[in-house]
């Protein structure tokens, strides 16, 4: 069967000869027909021949009577629960993760059939294989993937980080150790401050968690990512002695990667990072010289 497998139930009436358009690559061994997403989904060569014929058109083929049809359906692999269950539908961190091993998108489904028609000797849905493709599949409520989880993490409104300085007047001297440190205004998020969002209908919580800073001094060299906040004189660990007089523009970028959960579950990683940078501040690096003063003695 192709990829595009209808989310809810798909009825299906098979027919002899070859397989239609519909499947994909069966084995040679009559297993079962498989939709090359590691769903396995079809009627084995030996079920199709089993099928009662009726008379073709005349002077053509005899052709099977599609007297039994499969419905298939798919649910979330987070409960095993059959599709029409109460809990059918519901998303867990595994069905969301488990696709992104393997570069799907997901989220992780479950493909059951059951049969229907008037020659149906079993109407009970059965489990036939499950698939990473379903944000292709037209029909049904969508559901969230790490695609969508990424994207929601970058749109994150991030607290903008700023840098502080010393000497704290916006001046310093040639060779003289400047001392900066973060601060994070108020609004908006910053490292592990959870964010909850709601994606295609469900409750997912993001939190950024921090990789490093990325000072930028103004004078062309920078310092990180480095986990260190910094701090002011005289135990601040970050430092920068400029080596040249003139304006400069210091400010400080804030690299995280991410994780998100859904209800209560364990936190997952988010592929990638996202860098937040803050507004540049301002200091004005001058030249100290020595002057002789002529001071009469007494």
């Amino acid at each position: 069967m192709k990829r595009a497998i209808p989310i809810g139930v798909l009825l299906l009436g098979i027919l002899l000869g070859p397989l239609p358009s519909a499947w994909a690559a069966c084995s040679s061994d009559g297993a079962f027909c498989n939709g090359g997403n590691g769903a396995q989904v079809g009627m084995t060569r030996g079920e199709l021949l089993s099928l009662p014929k009726y008379p073709g058109q005349t002077g053509g083929p005899a052709q099977q009577n599609p007297t039994v049809w499969f419905e298939y359906g798919m649910t979330t692999a987070c409960t095993g629960a059959p599709p029409e269950s109460p809990t059918a539908d519901v998303l867990c961190m595994h069905a969301v993760t488990s696709c992104s091993r393997s570069g799907a998108l997901g989220p992780l489904m479950l493909v059951w059939r059951r049969q229907q028609g008037p020659a149906a000797t079993d109407t009970t849905w059965h489990d036939i294989g499950e698939t990473c493709v379903t944000d292709v599949i037209p029909g049904g409520p969508p559901k969230p993937t790490i695609a969508d989880i990424k994207r929601a993490f970058s749109l994150t409104p991030w607290s903008k980080p700023t840098v502080a300085m010393q000497p704290p007047n916006g001046q310093t001297l040639i060779g003289m150790p400047t001392y900066y440190s973060v601060d994070f205004p108020a609004a908006g998020f910053g490292p592990a401050e959870i964010n909850r969002v709601t994606l295609l209908g469900y409750r997912v919580e993001v939190r950024p968690v921090l990789v490093g800073y990325i000072y930028t001094f103004g004078d062309g060299t920078t310092f990180g990512p480095t986990l260190s906040p910094g701090g002011p004189y005289p135990d601040g660990d970050i430092r920068h002695p400029y080596t040249r007089t003139g304006t400069m523009h210091p400010s400080v970028t804030v690299r995280y990667t991410g994780e998100f959960r859904i209800g209560t579950e364990p936190w997952a990683r988010i592929p990638g990072t996202v860098d937040v940078s803050g507004p540049a501040a301002s200091i004005v690096v001058r030249e100290a010289r020595a002057v002789l003063v002529n001071q009469p003695l007494g």
